[in-house]
């Protein structure tokens, strides 16, 4: 059994895609307009290009710009976040019946986490939460999909990559965690609902995809082939090998 989980917050724990992620993502124009003089339709087209690449905008805004991410990430979440959550299901309850320990593992910053966390009553439940201000390491800023901070985090809990489990809607940051040995699980149904994925996205290095993650407590980790059932249906879950040759 997992001894160690790693959450990420948005579009896994509760859904971001229904009207989250777009007021952050204004907040993120506003800034880089103002920082870096550009016009709004050029920093919304370099926001998603160093999403892209890096994983993270500040990342990229930081090599590139000199921008400091802790006042890039303040300004861009500066409101209340309980006006925009959205989930189905009882989250808490979803993780609290997991083993093990709970870790959120976000590139959102602390304040706004810790807002979300309490807003789904999730506060209580889990262990720890590493945000973007605690990734940073060797002088160097570190977020998801770090492969680095995966095995920093592990280690900080004193577990094994072998026996964590890292949930996530992002296929590039689960890839680095199946790189490091940590089993992964894609979670897909915020995402989905909200028209985020591809028809032809590339799949993950993932061991599991699941839509919600009430279906978390229904995966048998360590067998080749797993099956759950998904509201209803048959859901056929394949083994991390034949995913990763996709």
């Amino acid at each position: 059994m997992p001894k160690l989980w790693l959450f990420d917050l948005d579009d896994t724990l509760f859904e971001a895609s229904g009207g989250m992620l777009h007021k952050i993502h204004l907040l993120m124009n506003e800034y880089m307009c103002r920082e870096l003089g550009m016009e709004w339709e050029e920093a919304s087209a370099l926001r998603r290009h160093y999403w892209s690449v890096y994983g993270a905008t500040f990342l990229g805004l930081w090599r590139h710009h000199g921008i400091d991410p802790r006042d890039f990430l303040s300004f861009a979440h500066d409101f209340d976040p309980r006006l925009y959550i959205q989930f189905s299901g009882c989250p808490a309850e979803d993780v609290k019946r997991l083993p093990g320990r709970k870790v959120v593992f976000t590139n959102g910053p602390r304040n706004y986490a810790r807002a979300v966390l309490e807003a789904l009553e999730l506060d209580h439940v889990v262990d720890g939460l590493v945000a973007s201000t605690d990734m940073h390491a060797l002088g160097q800023w570190r977020p998801k999909p770090s492969r680095l901070m995966f095995l920093m985090t592990c280690r900080r809990w004193g577990v094994s990559p072998a026996d964590t489990v890292f949930v996530d809607d992002s296929p590039m940051n689960l890839m680095a965690a199946h790189a490091e040995g940590i089993r992964t699980v894609w979670c897909t149904g915020y995402r989905k609902k909200n028209g985020k994925l591809a028809n032809r996205i590339v799949r993950p290095c993932a061991d599991f995809t699941i839509g919600h993650i009430r279906e978390l407590s229904r995966l048998q980790f360590g067998t080749p082939d797993d099956r759950i059932f998904s509201n209803g249906c048959l859901n056929v879950l394949t083994h991390r090998r034949s995913l990763c040759a996709a």
